[in-house]
Parts: C-alpha cells; sequence; structure tokens
C-alpha cells in the first residue's frame, strides 16, 4: 500500500520500446514517493479514479487537477500542462475546453 497520496499523473505507454523489458501495455503512475509502473488499461485506472480530483487529458494521459501548475500553448496551437514537478503533458484538443472549465473551478 502507498501512503504518500494519490498520483499527480498517471501515463500509459503502448509501445514496449519505450522502456526495455517492458511489456507492451503498461501505466507509469507518478506518486510523491516515484514512479510506478503497472499492467492495466487506462480506462480502468480511470474509473477507480475521483472524477471530481483527476480528468483524462489525453487518451494515454490522466492528470490530478490540483497536480497543474499551468497550462501551455504552442505556436501550432497544441496545448499541454505542467505539474508542479515541473513535467509537462500533452493535451488533446478535444479535452482543452473542459479542462480549461475545469480549472477554473466550473466542473
Amino acid at each position: 500500500m502507498v501512503r504518500s497520496g494519490p498520483p499527480s499523473s498517471v501515463r500509459m505507454m503502448n509501445r514496449a520500446s519505450d522502456i526495455p523489458g517492458a511489456p507492451p501495455r503498461w501505466i507509469e503512475v507518478v506518486l510523491v514517493a516515484g514512479v510506478w509502473l503497472l499492467v492495466m488499461a487506462v480506462a480502468l485506472i480511470y474509473r477507480a479514479l475521483d472524477p471530481a480530483v483527476f480528468m483524462r487529458i489525453h487518451r494515454s494521459i490522466i492528470v490530478r487537477l490540483d497536480a497543474i501548475d499551468a497550462m501551455h500553448t504552442s505556436a501550432g496551437g497544441d496545448y499541454a500542462v505542467q505539474l508542479r514537478d515541473g513535467v509537462r503533458l500533452k493535451v488533446a484538443r478535444g479535452r482543452r475546453e473542459e479542462l480549461v472549465e475545469r480549472l477554473r473551478g466550473g466542473g
């Protein structure tokens, strides 16, 4: 059991080449205490998380909303969030409006 608090982000990678020797479908869970690798579908873990606290910002990324420090836009119109620990995560275009609304406290 991890007692360091809920994750700040959950990311899924589908390619085994991302980590040598990793299974073809793994999830990286980033905690204060470190990084954990799990083998499960993102949809399955997302259903287990509190939707008031977490949001799926990309098909392969779930983030804890209060871990977001800033939102960035590139010249090409792509969006990313920056977590308090400095990690940047891509935001899907179709999830941007909901994310902005939720960060403003509207949803």
